[in-house]
């Protein structure tokens, strides 16, 4: 009805208009804004009466989505991007903070993410166990090499049952191997795929830096490369995606990074990598095979633009012919990395891992590419696990990929829910032990929002059920009856989706804002602490700096400042980001210390906090120039939202406007001291030289309060504490108030 309604309206007034102006040319302009109107609200109208029409739509005229957006900002009344009406499934319009993306907080009396009521933080179903204890008698392995091929689909793979000859070696490899038959990633993008399969999480509980674009990982987390580390292993990845270079920080664990095959900008999709990427990670186990070892390799070429290969695999011209080539190519250089195992004698203490990050489409459900979707084609993926001393088999249950991470800590003896993992280690199936026929996994576009969509799918062992959170709608497929998934059953079977729909919100209460509720419990105070000096200070956007904590105040040159910031919230930010400014000065106004930064890391805009509430911001302020002057310097802070300085309305500030927080006391650095000179006139401790006449470097003293062999990282003292509670035991979050959305950038994959 009120899509018919303001159908009407749009006609009448364009007519209306017509009418009221006599000349021809205004009388031709207002006849084509009411016919724009028309158009348009009948565009919305259909869009949101049809799931699957709208996908199809989306995704060959980019102007629907624009008609649709623009139709649900018209009628949104809070402004917080959802509407209730065209589908924006916005629950309560009268409050900013009530949205299908909002943060939910169990147990406070508000639904904030309109799911039907307040949820409880328990989990949906029961938890598999992270950790299973490796049989006494299964000798561990030495080695492990995990191969990621990018954009490769579980349906072109001759293991699967693909018609086509495009993985041959991959195929030997797997009748020696356990074969996950129902395999599949947590989200059809390597960005977001990636730091779920080295962590061992979901995408909300795993700790993200926001203050990287569009973002990375945080330090936080603790990769399965990691473990490995810690525990001996020499580790070592080869990657050909600039998502996986150094910028973003999902190598974290790994010593040896050869990141030469991921190129920047355009160029990433126009290079041959394989072979160079083969060639690499060779010659590095080479060099570690008398030790223990991970490597980790990533093929790329399967991913567009699909290049040609002399010599290789022809199956035609069309795009989908040219990317079975590169599958081939790629599969090659994978049978490549399988023999030297052998020629250097390490193939019976080595497990191998085969798998992919997501799938691609080519036309199906009206789309190309992948990302912004959850159907099989994008979602589906292939999974193999080859072990000394196992045998070989087929698991047909549903698989998520993030369990590769707990498993492989299991092979060698690590537990690894006790580096916050919470897949669940798949060492039963490899075993030979039956699997869960009733386990299901979700997968979920929440991280990229490509054509406006944010899907999740709860896939079962024969129905999918999938969400789309922006619209309120749901669908749900038999996968036995139609693997295609065309045919929505939601009206032929109620009592199914029922249940279905129930545990899917279950799982978006407990795991999806898992890691906003922890966040938010570890950083939001009901008064400040002690040590904190008092600072009032009143911006103009409602934002108020309540106080400051510089620890002592007393520092060596060399030390970076350890800064804590307490903010308090008295009315409405409109701004989606906002930074600090620090500034640590001398006497001719030069910094010397000084930093831009993000509250929060940027993990939830200061714009969603809750009101009355104080937030602790923690963060390290670097040197950035030589100091000739040592003494007292005074403290600066500035802070700028949306873009724009904000003006200081009440509390100290200087003449350029900037808040004045006190001031530090900075010493000379003990290894700029002179030397002293021993009996013999020869250079002291710090200063002597060692034989080749080059200065001995002196390690920074470890900051006040670091535990003694511990040396922490730039990241870890920065980013404000985000401790991970054990899934089995959800942490009692204090009420705080309800909180908005948490907003990410488009993905640009």
């Amino acid at each position: 009805l009120w899509d018919l309604a303001l159908i009407g309206a749009g006609a009448v007034l364009g007519a209306g208009v017509a009418l009221a102006r006599p000349p021809v040319p205004t009388r031709r302009a207002a006849i084509a804004v009411g016919a724009a109107l028309i158009v348009g609200l009948g565009a919305v109208a259909l869009l949101d009466r049809s799931a699957d029409t709208r996908e199809q739509i989306a995704a060959s005229w980019r102007p629907a989505v624009w008609i649709v957006e623009a139709g649900m900002s018209l009628v949104d009344a809070d402004r917080d991007g959802f509407s209730p009406l065209f589908g924006g499934g916005d629950c309560d319009d009268s409050q900013a903070t009530v949205n299908p993306e909002a943060v939910e907080i169990p147990g406070n009396g508000v639904d904030e993410n309109c799911t039907d009521g307040d949820r409880a933080a328990e989990p949906p179903w029961p938890l598999r166990p992270t950790h299973v204890a490796l049989p006494p008698d299964l000798a561990k392995p030495r080695g492990v090499l995990v191969v990621m091929v990018d954009t490769l689909r579980r349906d072109h793979v001759g293991a699967y049952g693909y018609e086509r000859d495009t993985t041959p070696r991959l195929d030997r490899f797997a009748a020696g191997a356990m074969r996950f038959e129902r395999a599949y990633t947590t989200a059809p993008s390597t960005r977001i795929a990636v730091p779920s399969l080295l962590t061992g999480r979901t995408l909300g509980e795993i700790a993200w830096d926001r203050s990287k674009y569009p973002f990375g990982l945080d330090d936080r987390n603790v990769t399965f490369a990691e473990a490995l580390r810690d525990a001996g292993f020499a580790t070592g990845a080869f990657v050909a995606h600039r998502f996986l270079g150094p910028r973003w920080n999902f190598m974290q664990g790994f010593e040896h990074i050869d990141d030469t095959q991921a190129f920047e900008s355009s160029t990433y999709r126009t290079k041959i990598t394989g072979r160079k990427v083969a060639w690499a990670a060779a010659k590095w186990i080479e060099a570690h095979k008398d030790e223990q070892f991970l490597a980790f390799v990533h093929f790329f070429d399967p991913h567009d633009t699909y290049l040609e290969h002399s010599g290789g695999a022809e199956f035609g011209d069309r795009p989908i012919d040219r990317y079975d080539e590169e599958i081939a190519y790629t599969d090659r250089w994978f049978g490549y990395l399988l023999d030297q195992l052998d020629a250097l004698g390490v193939a019976e203490t080595t497990a191998v891992v085969f798998l992919s990050d997501h799938g691609e489409f080519f036309g199906e459900h009206g789309r190309t590419f992948h990302g912004g979707s959850v159907y099989e084609e994008v979602a589906a993926i292939p999974m193999l696990i080859r072990v000394p001393g196992l045998p070989a088999g087929v698991s047909p249950c549903v698989t998520p990929h993030h369990d590769i991470a707990p498993t492989l800590l299991d092979l060698i003896g690590l537990d690894g829910s006790k580096h916050g993992m919470s897949a669940a280690s798949l060492l039963p199936e490899l075993l030979g032990r039956a699997c869960d026929p009733e386990r299901e996994v979700v997968v979920e576009t929440r991280f990229e929002r490509r054509s406006g969509r944010d899907l999740r799918a709860l896939v079962g062992q024969r129905y999918k059920l999938i969400h789309d959170v922006r619209a309120g709608s749901y669908r749900l497929y038999d996968l036995t009856e139609t693997p295609t998934e065309t045919t929505d059953i939601r009206r032929r079977e109620p009592e199914r989706f029922a249940a279905m729909r129930d545990r899917l919100r279950a799982w978006t209460a407990y795991y999806a804002n898992r890691g906003y509720a922890d966040l938010l419990a570890d950083v939001v105070r009901e008064a400040l602490p002690p040590e904190a000096e008092p600072l009032a200070v009143e911006w103009a956007n409602g934002l108020r700096l309540a106080a400051i904590d510089l620890g002592p105040r007393t520092l060596d040159v060399d030390h970076p400042i350890f800064a804590r910031l307490f903010f308090h919230k008295t009315g409405e930010v409109d701004a989606e980001d906002c930074w600090v400014g620090y500034r640590v000065v001398d006497e001719k106004g030069g910094r010397i210390y000084g930093e831009t930064h993000a509250p929060l890391n940027g993990q939830l805009e200061v714009r969603l906090w809750p009101r009355n509430r104080y937030i602790t911001d923690n963060f390290v302020i670097q040197k950035r120039r030589k100091l000739n002057r040592y003494g007292a310097l005074p403290v600066r802070l500035d802070l700028r939202c949306g873009g724009e300085t904000v003006e200081v309305v009440s509390g100290p500030t200087d003449a350029d406007g900037r808040v004045m927080a006190g001031e530090i006391e900075v010493r000379k650095s003990r290894r700029n001291r002179k030397p002293r000179k021993g009996r013999k006139g020869r250079k002291g401790r710090k200063g002597r030289k060692d034989r080749k006449g080059k200065s001995q470097k002196t390690k920074t003293p470890k900051p006040a309060g670091a535990a003694a062999g511990e040396q922490p990282t730039l990241k870890q003292l920065t980013a404000p504490p985000h401790r991970l509670a054990p899934l089995g035991v959800p942490r009692p979050l204090a009420p705080i108030g309800p909180v908005g959305p948490v907003r990410t950038p488009p993905n640009r994959e």
